[in-house]
């Protein structure tokens, strides 16, 4: 195939039963000039097997397997060093995009020739039994900008719909991309977000399209599992909001709906935290949960951005006050309610979560 206009990279590791789907989902594009390269990461399961299967049905796909499973970030890197197209995306392997979305993003970048294309995502629930039990479009609204201060002055309204850190509802310029030569690097959780901060530090032009074309697939186990403890999962997340201050401090774009968007990161990613602390797997008593959060209360960023946290969110709204107050009881009390939520009833928290 010669230079297509779009390439997208799916990493495959161990998604046999959602493999196809995937893949069909792309291969059924009204838009045709592309390429699809399967990432197989030394899967366990016959998902590499499949992979050549599906490649010899169509030539727009072409599969890379893997001598050592590297993980999802390297599999991305070779990838990209593989893709031959004028715009990126990375897209999972048990996900699914619907049929207009390359016609839609073509037809925008003939309008305006962007460094970026941002799209929206479908949150959808499953069950064990693979049945869709909740779905949430995240959205933002239909822009461009052609102008970097413009372009900056947005992040944070993306960042607040959570639209800015992931990187499977986007297409990246190659060109750019291979110029700067931006690797993901192994971050757990956050890989995505940094890999993006770095991306947009100095672009100038950015395309967002306000639809849900990306479907995201979350299953009740894994909303449960959001409860469990992961050491690093606080500082992490501390890392995030350091990174997102000090861009738009950068930027010399730095507003209060920043400080209000930061201030409520915090909260979220702190009761987060907190509720975490009291899986088994954390082995922390109440003591050490107290300890933690004075501790917590000592960070001078938190510090800075609490007072200014402001969410239309009712649970937000109360972790606030509680905070804000230093009401170690209260705070410690409803991490707790959350967490027991999270694992007893994942499909009421999972609806919850997004109705918020």
């Amino acid at each position: 195939m010669d230079k297509p206009f779009f390439s997208i990279v799916m990493p495959v590791y161990n998604v046999e039963k959602y493999l196809k789907q995937a893949v069909e989902s792309v291969l059924s594009q009204t838009f045709t000039d592309f390429e699809l390269l399967l990432v197989d990461d030394c899967s366990p399961d016959k998902s590499g097997v499949l992979c050549d299967a599906l490649a010899k049905e169509d030539e727009c796909l072409r599969v890379m397997h893997l001598e050592k499973n590297s993980g999802v970030s390297e599999a991305r890197n070779i990838g990209r060093r593989a893709a031959k197209g004028q715009y990126l995306m990375f897209m999972d392997s048990d996900d699914t995009i619907e049929s207009t979305l390359l016609s839609d993003v073509y037809a925008s970048l003939q309008d305006n020739r962007a460094q970026v294309v941002v799209f929206g995502m479908s949150e959808d629930v499953y069950d064990a039994q693979g049945t869709l039990v909740s779905e949430k479009a995240v959205c933002c609204k239909e822009c461009q900008f052609k102008a970097q201060q413009e372009l900056r002055q947005f992040i944070m309204e993306l960042e607040e719909s959570t639209l800015y850190g992931y990187a499977c509802n986007k297409f990246y310029d190659l060109d750019y991309l291979n110029s700067i030569d931006l690797d993901y690097t192994e971050h757990a959780l956050l890989e995505d977000l940094f890999f993006n901060a770095e991306y947009f530090e100095n672009i100038e032009t950015m395309n967002v399209l306000s639809k849900p074309y990306y479907h995201y697939r979350l299953s009740l186990a894994s909303a449960s599992r959001t409860g469990q403890f992961v050491p690093e999962y606080f500082s992490l997340h501390k890392e995030k909001i350091k990174r997102l201050y000090m861009q738009q401090k950068r930027w010399n774009v730095f507003s209060e709906d920043a400080e209000k968007t930061l201030g409520n990161l915090y909260v979220r990613y702190l009761f987060s935290a907190l509720q975490r602390n009291c899986d088994a797997n954390a082995k922390m008593s109440h003591k050490d949960r107290k300890a933690f959060l004075k501790t917590a209360y000592e960070d001078a960023m938190l510090q800075e951005l609490l007072p200014h946290a402001a969410s239309d969110s009712k649970a937000v709204q109360i972790m606030s006050k509680l905070l804000n107050r230093h009401s170690i009881l209260g705070t410690l009390s409803l991490a707790r309610v959350i967490y027991i939520v999270k694992t007893k009833c994942p499909a009421l928290f999972s609806k919850a979560k997004q109705m918020r």
